[in-house]
């Protein structure tokens, strides 16, 4: 990262911004610097070689790579469109940072293991990808790493948030847990699930600290480093565990949840264009002993996931929706003040 001026503020492009980890990571990076909020309407990462000229023109000291293609199954079928997003473009936005002297955050998977090992992965460990995206994303993690720029690949895995229109795990398994008396979850796949607003408080003082210099091996904040919760559990453990908590929320979140009994299955149960990794746990530990970060345990998240979806159904229950959208959108317009989002002209 080029040295700045004392008392200049970084100026940071977040690379997916209106996804479910970029809207964590927008207002958390606006404490550090001056944030370009950046989706897919304006950097489309399928179109990789435009980002080159997009980078140049906003000449960042940092940029966050929160972008992916995250349809592991249909990456089988859309090879070429993972390929171009989750490993060409990386590569540009690499070589583009390396040329502006701009320092990389790059997101990437635990899915570039194949979960053979019968222990957490480390960061030293081979990776052995068993499927498109997991081999997409390794070849990402590559081109960053060679590319001579100043960079961190953090790796992280099962993200999630709250909010209309995220898809993942968590509220996949939350609706289904409304419309159903049985459930039948996997029980043979571990990973580490990460809340999305834990993830971007420690990917932020990764960044802090790089800025500051006050890491304890300043040195070690480049590279792969695994940043996603300390513990890890199965599938099968995360939605039953997601049920006891429901209780203990919201009486209101527990009455509305049909579910009674939720079946442990082989993954063989439920056969999927792309094969899982069935234990591509990360070990953190090097995130504690390098930089003093460790994430809260996966249930607390998952705690706080129901309490966000608890509160919306509240606000719901008491007809508050046009109070709730005019808070949402003072909110919105409070952000906006933080970040900047450029026209889409200015970058035509």
């Amino acid at each position: 990262m080029r040295k700045l001026q004392p008392d200049t503020r970084p100026r940071i492009v977040l690379l997916g911004a209106r996804g479910q980890l970029g809207t964590q990571l927008a207002p958390r990076l606006a404490r550090l610097g001056d944030v370009i909020c950046l989706d897919r309407s304006i950097a489309d990462l399928s179109r990789p070689l435009a980002l080159r000229r997009l980078l140049r023109q906003f000449l960042p000291d940092i940029v966050v790579n929160a972008a992916a293609y995250t349809a592991v199954d249909r990456a089988e079928s859309e090879a070429r469109m993972s390929r171009a997003v989750n490993a060409i473009a990386p590569a540009v936005l690499a070589r583009t940072c390396r040329e502006l002297g701009a320092f990389f955050l790059h997101i990437s998977t635990d899915y570039v293991f194949d979960g053979t090992l019968p222990r957490a992965y480390h960061e030293f460990d081979a990776p052995a990808p068993l499927n498109q995206y997991g081999r997409d994303k390794l070849e990402g993690e590559e081109h960053v790493l060679s590319s001579g720029a100043d960079c961190l690949i953090a790796r992280t895995a099962m993200v999630y948030a709250h909010g209309s229109g995220f898809a993942n795990f968590a509220s996949t398994m939350l609706r289904l847990a409304e419309q159903h008396s049985e459930l039948s979850v996997v029980a043979d796949q571990w990973s580490n699930p990460c809340y999305a607003p834990d993830l971007a408080d420690a990917l932020c003082e990764l960044l802090r600290q790089r800025l500051a210099g006050d890491a304890t091996r300043p040195t070690e904040l480049s590279g792969v480093l695994h940043v996603a919760s300390p513990t890890a559990c199965s599938r099968f453990g995360f939605v039953t565990r997601m049920l006891e908590l429901a209780a203990e929320v919201s009486p209101e979140l527990s009455r509305r949840l049909t579910v009674h009994r939720v079946h442990p299955v082989n993954s063989r149960a439920f056969p999927l264009p792309a094969r899982r990794p069935a234990y591509p746990v990360l070990d953190t530990d090097r995130l504690e002993r390098v930089a003093g970060i460790r994430l809260p345990e996966w249930d607390s998240g998952l705690r706080r996931f129901l309490e966000a979806h608890a509160a919306h159904l509240t606000q719901v229950a008491h007809g508050a929706h046009g109070a709730h959208a005019a808070r949402l959108n003072a909110e919105t317009q409070r952000r906006a003040a933080e970040v900047v989002v450029p026209d889409r002209t200015e970058v035509a």
